[in-house]
């Protein structure tokens, strides 16, 4: 919060289009969020049961961010784990249960929304793709989420901040475009991801990751009678294909970042760039030593 970007972050915030959609439908995403960031919060600072507790919330509120309990596994926090999926198992239960004739009691944060599914499998059958093209996909997807993770946990090491916010932003982007009924509103889940930016060697320092935040973000509507067909597709498109867009920008952020820190070191971080460097530049970050 000391940066300079820090406020222009928050007062963008507050006008994009999940925040804005959420306030205005009333549903739970913002306690979401809120969760969200006092899981992170209270990680940073060591308080594991209290983190555990806050997971357990996000869990709980949003079960398609259930992959969120990956980031403290790879960190050995065993007891935050057991918590946070002791929390969200009892509280997803009442979801089912049926009192006196009742559908069901429980936490949604989501269930008053009427949105159109945006996940990866509503696009391929809006696109029309044969069953072997989404599996496939989908795999691909699901490996590149992975392979993120596995690069902020080696590459971001020395700074816990920037791993927990990269981390738990891939995991949110994947739940998004492989969780059955994600829509556009579970992009709010990804604000402290796009707030790291204020920190060196952030994976979003990048200008494709910015085309894909506008298209994910974005409180336009698409939808035209001057353009017709093309703008219901950009309207229906948008939001997957930012999520595909800065799920594959990471990647590439994390895997040219060890490359070129070690080729700085070796190089004795020469000021001489040649021409070829200059097309790789804006994926650039700064060295894991750097990140202090």
């Amino acid at each position: 919060m000391r940066s300079v970007l820090a406020p222009v972050f928050l007062l963008a915030g507050f006008y994009c289009g999940p925040v804005t959609d959420t306030l205005l439908m009333g549903d739970l995403g913002a306690f979401v969020l809120l969760a969200l960031v006092a899981w992170l919060y209270l990680t940073v600072h060591g308080h594991r049961v209290a983190a555990g507790v806050a997971l357990g919330i996000v869990v709980a509120l949003m079960p398609v961010f259930a992959a969120l309990l990956v980031v403290p596994l790879l960190q050995r926090r065993w007891r935050e784990v057991v918590l946070a999926a002791v929390i969200a198992s009892t509280a997803i239960a009442l979801v089912w249960v049926r009192l006196d004739g009742v559908d069901g009691v429980g936490i949604s944060a989501l269930g008053g929304v009427d949105a159109a599914e945006r996940s990866f499998f509503a696009l391929a059958e809006y696109l029309h793709f044969p069953a072997w093209l989404t599996v496939g996909l989908a795999l691909v997807i699901a490996v590149a989420a992975i392979a993120a993770v596995t690069l902020a946990y080696s590459r971001q090491h020395g700074s816990e901040v920037l791993f927990l916010l990269t981390a738990s932003g891939v995991l949110v982007l994947a739940c998004c475009l492989l969780a059955p009924g994600s829509h556009e509103n579970h992009s709010i889940a990804l604000l402290p991801l796009v707030g790291s930016v204020v920190l060196v060697g952030s994976a979003v320092r990048v200008w494709p990751a910015w085309l894909a935040i506008y298209a994910l973000a974005a409180d336009e509507n698409w939808y035209s009678t001057y353009v017709g067909g093309l703008g219901a597709h950009t309207e229906v498109l948008r939001v997957p294909a930012g999520w595909s867009l800065l799920l594959a920008t990471i990647c590439v952020v994390l895997t040219a970042a060890g490359p070129r820190a070690r080729a700085g070191v070796e190089e004795g971080q020469s000021r001489s760039e040649a021409p070829g460097d200059r097309l790789l530049s804006p994926f650039i970050v700064a060295p894991p030593g750097a990140l202090a």
